[in-house]
């Protein structure tokens, strides 16, 4: 089962996802996903194999007792994934704002987790050092969450930091800038 809510639209030679990046065949697999990320849409996806959908059609209790979703939702991610077919550009700039992104955070010292999508965790441990973090850049102008337990495991505090397309060079750079100073002055790195 690959759970892609991050990869949809994005990972892949062509934006089919998490499966896609690695190579996994999507006949393997069951593949569920969402189209409120990358697609900008609401609602998500599950394909499999026809017994396994036709099982899950006539056995899930979420999927019994809810509604399709509206066709202008329909519409939309249907345009979202034309999108992410005919506009492979797109992709590329986000990649390429992502490697940059990466890069200043690592020279910086900063502790990323491993991971290889448009979401850069900084790991800083502590739930506490996180918000201080996070209020401190979002005083300058970055909105950059701060993920804590229950929703990470505890001693795994981190800046959850989201790239896309459409930020220049300039504002990423400005966002290093902003790091290296909150990182500096609440001591998660060494001067620069």
């Amino acid at each position: 089962m690959v759970d892609d809510a991050h990869g949809t639209g994005v990972m892949g030679q062509s934006g089919r996802g998490t499966a896609e990046h690695f190579g996994i065949h999507p006949m393997d697999i069951l593949h569920m996903g969402t189209l409120s990320k990358a697609l900008g849409v609401s609602g998500g996806f599950i394909a499999g194999s026809k017994s396994l959908i036709d099982y899950l059609i006539n056995t899930s209790r979420p999927f019994i007792f809810s509604t399709a979703p509206p066709p202008a939702l329909a519409a939309a991610a249907l345009a979202a994934l034309n999108l992410v077919q005919s506009e492979p550009d797109r992709r590329s700039r986000l990649w390429a704002n992502r490697t940059h992104l990466y890069a200043g955070i690592q020279a910086m010292g900063f502790q990323l987790t491993q991971t290889e999508s448009p979401i850069l965790p900084i790991l800083l441990k502590e739930p506490e050092r996180a918000t201080q973090m996070s209020r401190a850049l979002l005083q300058e102008g970055f909105f950059i969450p701060a993920i804590r337990p229950p929703t990470v495991p505890k001693g795994t505090s981190r800046l959850r930091i989201t790239v896309t397309a459409d930020h220049t060079r300039e504002q990423i750079d400005s966002c290093l800038t902003a790091l290296g100073r909150a990182g500096t002055t609440l001591h998660v790195i060494d001067p620069i």
